[in-house]
């Protein structure tokens, strides 16, 4: 994996979410990542795209939401999504020093990619074997399942949040 490379895939990355979240255009973000090549550092952008949504309004909340579900399978593989959540789960606790509710919203996204089925409902359970219990990414997964995913008509609460 070459330095520099992924350096200029992490700068690429910002400028296509930055354009998306201005302009919506779901055909233009898939169009641009695709074209920018390096398939095996699309974790990285389902990271970085759901990190820079964290710290935002609830309107690119949603774009990236949707920008995910577009992207899943056609343009970024299942797994580099699973992979990119992981990234998120172990970085929570860095992300919490500068987005107060970084717990419950990460809690939110990861139950939107279960309810819109880009993650399946077992990366709950490998998620917590995986993370230590004393760290925020392991706080989110318990928040996902109890608040939001155990609810009574959960798809619907997920969804309008």
């Amino acid at each position: 994996m070459a330095f520099g490379l992924l350096n200029d895939y992490k700068k690429s990355v910002v400028s296509i979410i930055d354009e998306y979240f201005s302009t919506g255009d779901v055909k233009v973000a898939a169009s641009d990542l695709r074209e920018l090549g390096s398939s095996e550092y699309h974790p990285y952008f389902t990271k970085r795209l759901v990190s820079m949504a964290m710290d935002r309004h609830d309107k690119e909340k949603e774009m990236a939401s949707v920008l995910l579900s577009a992207l899943y399978a056609d343009v970024i593989l299942p797994d580099q999504i699973r992979d990119g959540f992981i990234r998120l789960l172990r970085s929570v606790d860095d992300l919490a020093v500068d987005i107060l509710d970084a717990v419950n919203v990460l809690a939110l996204f990861i139950a939107r990619a279960i309810v819109d089925e880009i993650l399946p409902p077992v990366f709950l359970v490998r998620s917590k074997k995986i993370l230590p219990e004393s760290c925020k990414g392991f706080q989110v997964i318990v928040t996902a399942e109890k608040s939001y995913l155990s609810a009574p008509h959960h798809a619907e609460l997920v969804e309008k949040t």
